[in-house]
Order: structure tokens, then sequence, then C-alpha cells
């Protein structure tokens, strides 16, 4: 029998001591104790689990939300006229010096 890494041998000798400290009489009710305040402190730490694991999913929820809304909208988005030029070089489509000129002086004029 091995509870915590502590040996059978091991584990008899501290109840021996606890025992001698403590006394029979109250050693029951210490035993108790111990025992409720384990159960308690594993509870405290199963909910605590249990929350972040819902939240971390509400998260991630949320998060799948926003990009499939991105997703969604980023196509419908207008470009803006100064970000047309830009726009058009990104995509690779090549346009002349003198039509990036007629370009600018439309702007120019708006």
């Amino acid at each position: 029998m091995d509870v915590l890494g502590i040996g059978f041998g091991e584990l008899l000798l501290i109840l021996l001591v606890a025992l001698l400290i403590v006394g029979p009489e109250k050693l029951p009710k210490i035993a108790r104790t111990i025992g409720r305040v384990s159960r308690q402190i594993n509870q405290v730490s199963a909910d605590f689990t249990k929350e972040l694991k819902r939240e971390t999913e509400e998260v991630e929820a949320a998060g799948r939300g926003v990009k499939q809304a991105v997703a969604q909208d980023l196509p419908k988005m207008e470009v803006p006229h100064s970000d047309v030029a830009l726009t058009r070089m990104l995509e690779g489509e090549s346009r002349s010096a003198e039509g990036m000129q007629k370009e600018q002086e439309v702007r120019k004029d708006r």
C-alpha cells in the first residue's frame, strides 16, 4: 500500500505519533475534520476547474463568432478612394504612370 508516496510502516508511525500527541479521545474528531477539509478543498478545486473551462469555451465561441462576422462582412466593405491604388497594386494589377497621374488629378478635384 502506497498512499501519497508514504508506505504502510511510515503511515503507521505517523498515526502512532498523532495518537500520543492528541490522545485517543480527540483523534477521531481530528481525523473527521481533516477528511471534511480535504473534501471541501477537492470540491472547490473541481468547481474552479469547471468554471475556468466554461469561461474558456465562451471566449473561444465569441472569437469564432467575430471571425465569422469579419469573414462575411469583409467582401462587402467599400474601399476608400485613397486606397484604390494600393488595393490594385496589391492585387497585382499594373497601371501606367499616366493612369496613376490622372487618378491623382481626379482626387485633387474632389
